[in-house]
Order: structure tokens, then C-alpha cells, then sequence
């Protein structure tokens, strides 16, 4: 089992951030990280459940700062990070993305009047 922490986390999302790696390729390494890793704290583990769902939530490259942000909170302060994390995205304006995803094919079937 593959310990994940924290450094190797906000690396990838700044490195989706700069382009080196797309929406797809995120969400990709994520649903691996699930098969078989050990978050080192609970908002590895939340960012990482985001990171999953990624396509059927919408979650989109404006969203990775918040992520990062809640990452880079001091050690200790988990219930801040989470609730950073969770209260961002319940008042993320999906059908807005809907509209916006529509053409995109990874987010496209999510798009749909069913979601």
C-alpha cells in the first residue's frame, strides 16, 4: 500500500495547474491512487475523493487552488481544510458548469438534464 502525502498532492494539482497534465489525467490517477494508497491525513483523503469524482462533479482547473489551499493549512487544522473543501463545492454553481462542459467529452455525459 503507497502512502500519499501532502507534497506529492498539491504537485500534482499545480502541475494541472501549468498544463503539464490535463483534467483526464488527474481524475486518472486518482481513481489508481483508490485502488491501493493510505492517505497521510483526512484532507489527502477528501482532495483525493474529489479528485475521483472529478468528471461526474464538475470539478473543474478553477477549482485545484482551493484544493491546494486547503493542502497547504497547517498540519492540525484538518476540520478547517475539510470544511474549506466540502463548503466550496456545495455552492459551486453546477448548472452554470453544465453550460459551460457541455462540448467537453470527459465532462459531457455529466452535463445531461439527469445530473
Amino acid at each position: 500500500m503507497r502512502l500519499l502525502e501532502r507534497a506529492e498532492l498539491v504537485d500534482k494539482l499545480k502541475n494541472w495547474q501549468t498544463g503539464t497534465v490535463n483534467a483526464e489525467e488527474i481524475w486518472r490517477w486518482a481513481l489508481e491512487l483508490k485502488e491501493d494508497y493510505s492517505p497521510g491525513d483526512s484532507v489527502i483523503q477528501d482532495v483525493v475523493d474529489v479528485l475521483a469524482e472529478l468528471p461526474q462533479d464538475l470539478v473543474t482547473l478553477e477549482d485545484a487552488q482551493v484544493l491546494i489551499e486547503a493542502l497547504e493549512t497547517n498540519i492540525g487544522q484538518d476540520p478547517l481544510s475539510q470544511n474549506l473543501i466540502w463548503n466550496y463545492f456545495d455552492y459551486l454553481d453546477t448548472e452554470s458548469r453544465k453550460q459551460t462542459l457541455a462540448e467537453d467529452p470527459l465532462y459531457a455525459p455529466f452535463c445531461t438534464p439527469a445530473y
